[in-house]
């Protein structure tokens, strides 16, 4: 249900006065003279280009090419890290590439009860902080903030203002908060920043990404897939579909109308499915529930019209 409470988090965090927590957000940190090379060979992306103070995004493939990991790739001068939604993947995530470390100068930590993660769609945090003229993809520390707070400009729900800050057992949001003040922010709630994330069309790891998934199938090839930068575990098949020039399915934003669906919930054409919804969220911009949803290829058009398996349509928008 959408409360007034919601409606103003939701202001807040597009007027820049608000920040919200990522505590489903997890990171991996590399370390070690090869963490480049080692990472470049792992993932869609072209590391061994991504200089201190850049990110980019990428997704991390198992042999056959699906999509373990959408995550978002931070170059800090002491290690790479590794940012995404779904944290109970990450042990899985770990495992994976820690398989494949065996003369390299890698060493792989999970951070995620370390930091306490937060971001604020839109420049204004980014400017506060001297990053809106970086605007997309910079990270760094930054002085206004104290040593112990990385940042970066990424794409979390629309580009915005990404913060990690070091934290114990023993810190409430408020002491966390404590540091940022030049920000000048209150802490606004997860649901309201997620109906920001859908209506600006930015899908997260575990819900619209993941092993069931090919990378091709979130159309974010310009944002995180290198064709030209070589082999790296999964390429086969991201070649092959690039030279086909298709996928079977796509994901899409759609509009449901005044009643609320359920996450997981097939979307169908003549009687027969033809996609699935993967995340919902009451849209203030539009008046209605909208959401994500993978959909075949001949329906993901802006403007088809699908029927909800439990009732009501689903409308792809462009």
């Amino acid at each position: 249900m959408w409360t007034e409470e919601l409606q103003t988090d939701y202001e807040s965090l597009l007027a820049g006065t608000a920040i919200a927590p990522l505590d489903d957000h997890f990171v991996i940190a590399l370390t070690g003279e090869d963490r480049h090379s080692f990472l470049h060979n792992f993932c869609t992306a072209d590391i061994k280009q991504l200089t201190v103070g850049h990110c980019c995004e990428a997704f991390i493939l198992n042999g056959k090419g699906k999509t373990m990991a959408m995550v978002h790739v931070l170059a800090f001068v002491d290690a790479i890290w590794l940012v995404a939604a779904d944290a109970a993947n990450t042990s899985t995530l770990i495992e994976h590439l820690d398989r494949y470390i065996i003369r390299e100068d890698v060493q792989l930590a999970d951070l995620t009860s370390k930091v306490r993660m937060f971001f604020a769609p839109g420049e204004r945090a980014a400017a506060a902080v001297g990053l809106v003229d970086q605007l997309p993809n910079e990270c760094s520390f930054l002085e206004p903030l104290g040593d112990s707070v990385r940042a970066a400009t990424i794409e979390i729900a629309g580009f915005g203002l990404w913060l990690a800050k070091q934290r114990n057992s023993e810190n409430s949001d408020e002491e966390l908060l404590k540091g940022l003040d030049v920000l000048c922010v209150t802490l606004a709630s997860p649901i309201a920043l997620d109906s920001i994330r859908i209506e600006r069309k930015t899908p997260w790891s575990g819900t619209e990404a993941d092993e069931s998934n090919l990378p091709q199938e979130l159309q974010r090839d310009e944002k995180a897939i290198s064709f030209t930068k070589g082999c790296y575990l999964g390429q086969e098949t991201v070649a092959r579909l690039d030279a086909l020039g298709r996928v079977n399915q796509l994901l899409v934003c759609v509009q449901l109308g005044q009643e609320a669906v359920a996450a997981g919930v097939e979307l169908k054409a003549e009687q027969k499915t033809v996609g699935r919804v993967t995340s919902i969220a009451w849209s203030p911009e539009s008046d209605q529930w909208i959401g994500f949803a993978f959909v075949r290829r001949a329906h993901a058009t802006a403007g088809s019209q699908l029927q909800v398996a439990d009732g009501g349509t689903a409308t792809v928008v462009e």
